[in-house]
């Protein structure tokens, strides 16, 4: 619209309006072009629509597509807790009565030393205070207050395990505190025979109690009936948090300079290489790039035994190698055996891992069969056994007619699905004199050419009979699969004749896989030369909804007609865009001038009247 200064009424018309209205009728093809141009974006949807119903039947046909689940069997275990089992195509039917004696089990590699009998800590110093770091305590002890017994004891900085011992010992809560200098335990014992050692109030301000391992300690009664509690892990174990030179090792991660360094290196597991450095790896650190590697391997730090634990993932009797490369970190974790290279103090505890021990009634005269792992193949043809734990379970392989059925039907209802689809949109009638949207948007694919088109199509290939294989195995009918005779066809809908299908897949479950897809050449890809109503359904379907390109006179086309059609109305839709803007140029130029010569007769008229009146006047003086 122009926004120039218009000028209009001295002459008592209404000019705007006037060219308003002009314009309007002006304007008249460029919206009959706007209407057009919804109609083909209208029509673009529905074929949309119609490309992605088309789309989910080929998806539906993919199972169908495949020998693995034409052929396929399944086993089932009578207890899955005892072992579950899964076939593979060519598993043969059959029942088998297994009894599991030993589950097989992985190697571990356990740290031990000759010195240091602890674990990887060293014990404590009770003399030297626990709310800082000089007496050995795997975590710092904080300041506040804890509770035995229902008594307070207060913990202050500077208080060494002796102080609280004897804190305790006096805030008569009945127990007697002590420390195991053996055990670097601290131990609680009941004053009298029978009386309570109860830890812990919720008002407590320290951690003391949690530090000690004694909140979650389980009572016990010596030999004279008093009950005891003591540390559930020994007092020094090492924080694996912490820097590795900083965490109380017994074997310390330092070196002998003056004063000492940390040191740095690697270690090898199963020949992979691992790197450490005492300054600023913890032992999480090391576990963590221990357990991230291809080592094969994983570690744990147990902490009630203050120790290491490398357990195979690989079950079976076989060994974990380790080498210290530099550093020593097997070494100063006593995950070396004694006497291996590299090895002083450390004597690791290995326990090689056991093969698994079973029996299946059927085969090998009931006698026992062995394997390295708990996931069984080979012993029972195209059959895996995963052992769970010893028992006995029944294992029953057979056709799995019931996932063919699953997909045959799935298959049937998208097929159904996009019948109704397609008759909706050929058989929808436009509304005469629409006064909506949504009526000008029906009876768009009317009767349209590439619909019936792709319906006869997918009929015929439906109930045609497949090429090149036997008689009495060469149509759907023949497996129940059948055009609904409830409207004599008419609908193209299929009905399933469930006990007719069922009774195809356990007969001749071959025969059945033909028919849907004939692996021509067996190397169990869909190509050219394979046949079955399947295969050819799904190359139908690829020449409607393809979008791969192809070049028809120098011009990249697509392959499908529907994306074709699609692009066409793209390019409608294009053309009709180019169409609006010429003309509203055009409409603007015109209106330009309607304003121009309307302002020009105002002006004129203006200019009568004037002069009309100059008239007026002078008759009057007359």
């Amino acid at each position: 619209m122009d926004s120039s200064i218009r000028i209009g009424g001295f002459s008592g018309i209404d000019t705007v309006s006037l060219i308003d209205q002009l314009m309007q009728l002006e304007r008249q093809p460029e919206v009959l072009l706007q209407q057009r141009q919804q109609a083909l974006g209208w029509t673009k949807n529905q074929w949309s629509e119609v490309s992605a119903s088309l789309t989910a039947l080929q998806s539906a046909l993919k199972p169908l597509l495949d020998r693995n689940v034409l052929l396929s069997v399944a086993a089932t275990s009578s207890d899955t807790s005892v072992a579950s089992a899964k076939a593979s195509p060519g598993a043969v039917s059959a029942t088998y009565h297994l009894t599991v004696d030993q589950l097989a089990t992985a190697t571990t590699v356990a740290t031990g030393f000759t010195d240091a009998p602890l674990g990887l800590g060293k014990a404590i110093d009770p003399s030297q205070a626990v709310t800082g770091t000089g007496s050995g305590l795997w975590q710092v002890v904080t300041t506040g207050t804890f509770t035995i017994n229902g008594k307070q004891i207060t913990v202050t900085a500077g208080d060494s395990l002796n102080s609280l011992i004897s804190a305790i010992n006096n805030a008569g809560a009945g127990v007697t505190a002590s420390y195991d200098g053996v055990a670097d335990k601290l131990v609680l014992t009941s004053a009298n025979p029978g009386g309570p050692v109860n830890l812990g109030a919720a008002g407590d301000t320290s951690n003391f109690l949690s530090v000690m391992g004694l909140l979650a300690s389980p009572a016990a009664t010596d030999a004279s009936g008093n009950t005891v509690r003591q540390s559930t892990f020994h007092l020094g174990r090492i924080n694996t948090g912490m820097p590795l030179s900083m965490a109380n090792f017994a074997h310390a991660f330092v070196d002998s300079q003056t004063p000492p360094q940390p040191i740095s290196g690697s270690f090898k597991i199963n020949g992979v290489e691992i790197t450490f450095n005492a300054a600023t790896d913890s032992l999480n650190d090391v576990l963590n790039r221990i357990n991230s590697s291809a080592a094969n391997v994983t570690a744990i730090y147990d902490g009630t035994q203050d120790r290491i634990i490398l357990t195979s993932k690989a079950t079976g009797s076989l060994d974990i190698s380790l080498e210290d490369v530099s550093g020593g970190f097997l070494e100063k974790t006593g995950l070396l055996v004694s006497g291996a290279p590299g090895a002083t103090s450390s004597n690791a505890t290995v326990t090689l891992g056991g093969n698994a021990q079973f029996r299946i009634a059927e085969l090998n005269g009931g006698a026992a069969l062995y394997s390295n792992g708990n996931d069984v193949s080979g012993i029972i043809p195209n059959v895996t056994l995963s052992l769970q734990k010893t028992g006995t379970a029944t294992i029953s392989v057979a056709k799995d007619v019931k996932g063919v059925e699953d997909a045959i039907n799935a298959f049937v209802q998208k097929y159904n699905a996009t019948m109704d689809l397609i008759n909706d949109k050929m058989n929808e009638k436009s509304v005469p004199n629409p006064t909506s949207d949504q009526d000008r948007q029906k009876g768009l694919l009317n009767n349209d050419s590439v619909l019936r088109d792709l319906k006869s199509r997918l009929v015929r290939l439906v109930t045609d009979l497949v090429p090149g294989l036997p008689a009495e195995m060469n149509h759907l009918a023949q497996i129940g699969i059948s055009q609904d005779p409830a409207d004599f066809g008419k609908s193209g809908h299929l009905v399933v004749d469930s006990a007719k299908l069922e009774a195809a897949l356990q007969n001749n479950p071959l025969a059945v896989a033909d028919l849907l897809y004939k692996d021509a050449n067996g190397d169990g890809r869909v190509d050219d030369g394979d046949t079955g109503v399947a295969m050819q359904l799904n190359g139908l379907l690829d020449q409607f909804i393809s979008t791969q390109t192809t070049s028809v006179g120098g011009v990249s086309v697509k392959e499908g007609a529907i994306p074709r059609q699609m692009d066409l109305l793209d390019s409608q839709i294009s053309d009709i865009n180019d169409q609006i803007a010429r003309m509203e140029d055009l409409l603007n130029m015109r209106q330009q001038y309607l304003i121009q010569e309307f302002t020009a007769m105002e002006q004129a008229v203006t200019q009568m009247q004037g002069q009309m009146s100059w008239l007026s006047q002078q008759v009057s003086k007359l």
